[in-house]
C-alpha cells in the first residue's frame, strides 16, 4: 500500500481512487495499529519508530492532528529533498508554524528542514521527559516479539 493512499484515508476519511473492500482494508490496518476507534482519529501525535534489539528508537518524522483538525505528516527520512524549488513550502511553512505554536516549542533555524528537524527533537526530548504511559502498536513487530510488546509504560517525575 503506498503512504499517499493511507494517508489520504487518514485525513479525508474518502475512497478516493481505490476500490471499497482497499479502503476497508486500509481502515482495518489503522484501526490494528490504533489510529483509529470507533471510526474516529484516536491519536494526537503519532512518531514513527523501529524496534532495535530490546531498544525502541523513535525516527525523525511526525503525524500531527492540529486543533482545528487537520493531519500533518512530516518524513524527514530522506535528507535529498531540497526546500529552494519545493512547491509546498509555503503550506509547508505553515504547518510548521502551526505545529510550533501548538506544542509551544520556539522555532529558531531559517531553513525549513532545519526547523522541522530541530521541533522533531525537542518533542521528542518532550516526550521521553514527561510521558507516563505509551502505546506501541505492535503492527509491524514480529510475532514472537508483538505478544509482549503492545504497550511499554514509563514512570516518569
Amino acid at each position: 500500500m503506498t503512504n499517499k493512499k493511507y494517508i489520504s484515508v487518514l485525513s479525508t476519511h474518502e475512497r478516493e481512487d481505490m476500490s471499497k473492500s482497499y479502503f476497508y482494508l486500509v481502515l482495518e490496518r489503522f484501526r490494528e495499529m490504533g489510529l483509529i476507534k470507533d471510526n474516529a482519529l484516536a491519536f494526537k501525535v503519532a512518531l514513527p519508530f523501529q524496534v532495535r534489539g530490546d531498544r525502541i528508537e523513535i525516527g525523525d518524522g511526525i503525524m500531527y492532528v492540529t486543533e482545528n483538525r487537520e493531519v500533518l505528516l512530516m518524513d524527514l527520512k530522506r535528507d535529498d529533498l531540497a526546500c529552494g524549488n519545493c512547491t509546498v513550502k509555503s503550506y509547508c511553512v505553515q504547518s510548521l508554524k502551526t505545529l510550533a505554536r501548538e506544542v509551544k516549542v520556539p522555532l529558531s533555524k531559517a531553513n525549513p528542514r532545519e526547523a522541522w528537524k530541530e521541533l522533531i527533537k525537542r518533542i521528542k526530548e518532550n516526550l521521553v521527559e514527561n510521558v507516563r504511559t505509551m502505546r506501541i502498536s505492535n503492527f509491524d513487530l514480529p510475532k514472537e516479539e508483538s505478544l509482549n510488546r503492545t504497550t511499554v509504560t514509563q514512570t516518569c517525575t
